[in-house]
């Protein structure tokens, strides 16, 4: 796997979830479950959206040195 198809595939990945834990505490914040603004959301949306980067880069990533 080349750098292009990793960094693609861990990116998508990375915005779907952001996408989803952004969604999910606005949901919780809607119901009165968690009381946070929306600043706040993004970015506890973007701290999991960076630890799942971090994994899923780690695992997509083939080192090219078999030696």
């Amino acid at each position: 796997m080349d750098l292009k198809d990793w960094a693609i595939k861990v990116g998508i990945r990375t915005v779907r979830t952001f996408i989803q834990a952004f969604l999910g505490i606005l949901t919780a914040s809607g119901t009165g479950m968690v009381e946070m603004d929306v600043l706040t959301n993004a970015l506890v949306a973007g701290a999991v959206a960076a630890v799942t980067a971090l994994q899923n880069g780690l695992e997509e990533w083939t080192p090219t040195n078999k030696g």
